[in-house]
């Protein structure tokens, strides 16, 4: 049997090469974004010196606090004051695939594309927890392709708290 004079054979051969040349050109060119992108991404080690907004505290002259103005209400905590109940709520609220992926959730992008592709708008995010971390960190505040990628490449590159 032969398809246009050509054995199946040598066809799906043919399909084969080219869908190993797709991949590899795919990987090349996420690669040389990457090398592009990186040297103008911000070091991780920034995230231990991190000073968050915590409101004005107004004391009293034996040392009671009377107060507190500002608009952020903060108290840090560390990991482990967290409660593991709250993690795995968290987690399986904003991104179930947590330990399923280092930072970038190659399935969540494939799903959000497509949804955005059938449904013609974009109704779906894919960014992980660990990229809803960097983007704060290491980024501007505007929503462009440009801070997507390298909010991608941040969390991908070095995952926090792993």
């Amino acid at each position: 049997m032969t398809l246009n004079g050509k054995s199946p054979v040598k066809f799906v051969k043919y399909l084969l090469i080219l869908a190993v040349c797709c991949i590899l050109l795919g990987a090349g060119s996420i690669y040389g974004l990457y090398r592009y992108i990186e040297p103008q991404l911000p070091d991780v080690a920034t995230l231990k010196d991190v000073r968050l907004q915590i409101p004005m505290q107004v004391y009293s002259a034996d040392g009671e606090l009377i107060a507190q103005y500002g608009e952020k209400r903060r108290i840090p905590v560390t990991l482990d004051q967290i409660p593991p109940e709250m993690i795995n709520a968290f987690i399986a609220t904003e991104d179930s695939r947590f330990y399923e992926h280092h930072g970038i959730d190659p399935v969540g992008i494939f799903r959000a594309a497509s949804v955005a592709l059938f449904s013609g708008h974009a109704s779906q995010g894919a960014s992980t927890i660990t990229q809803h971390v960097a983007r704060p960190f290491f980024l501007r505040p505007d929503r462009t392709l440009g801070r997507e990628r390298k909010a991608a490449f941040r969390g991908g590159g070095r995952e926090v708290g792993r």
